[in-house]
């Protein structure tokens, strides 16, 4: 896979693997555009963060539906966002378990790489 030139050296994580499987992501509008699928890297590219510049490149999404409810139910900012769901495979990039708190142990990033559309994968779900 060919992956886009704002990712650091060894980026994807070298412990990253495929997955064939149903994920969740939030999206800001009620449909999935390509901008809802641009990294933090992408959308903020002189911002610090707090975690490694590779989790920073990729996007994040979750594996449980219950991971999803616990974020909104917790963090505001979440309350308006649409979920979305798709099926992504080997074809569609990596993924790393990425836990962000002991409560959303299904969170991974998911680095997808260069000349994808993942927005096509993915639809607008309520829960």
């Amino acid at each position: 896979m060919l992956w886009p030139s704002f990712f650091p050296p060894n980026c994807p994580c070298p412990d990253s693997h495929t997955v064939d499987c149903e994920v969740y992501r939030f999206i800001k509008g009620e449909e999935p555009t390509p901008e809802d699928f641009k990294s933090h890297r992408e959308r903020f590219p002189t911002k610090k963060y707090s975690q490694p510049e590779c989790v920073v490149c990729g996007l994040s999404i979750y594996l449980e539906v219950g991971d999803v409810k616990r974020v909104q139910d917790r963090i505001p900012a979440f309350k308006n966002k649409h979920l979305v769901k798709g099926n992504i495979c080997d074809s569609h990039g990596v993924v790393k378990n990425t836990v962000l708190t002991c409560s959303e142990s299904s969170h991974h990033t998911w680095w997808v790489p260069l000349e994808a559309s993942p927005w096509t994968l993915f639809h607008v779900v309520l829960i």
